[in-house]
């Protein structure tokens, strides 16, 4: 992960209760400016990506 004053680049992992709740909450993240990909993979566990 890389944090600066105005650059964040890393991995989010987040969990929810089901497939509905995280297609939201990915369609909210593409909206929020300055977020510039937003990325659904699945794995053992569900991952998001979220790149600024």
């Amino acid at each position: 992960m890389i944090l600066t004053k105005e650059f964040f680049d890393g991995t989010i992992m987040i969990y929810v209760n089901d497939t509905n709740h995280l297609d939201n909450l990915i369609e909210k993240l593409k909206e929020v400016k300055g977020i510039s990909d937003v990325t659904r993979f699945d794995s053992e566990i569900e991952t998001l990506v979220v790149k600024k």
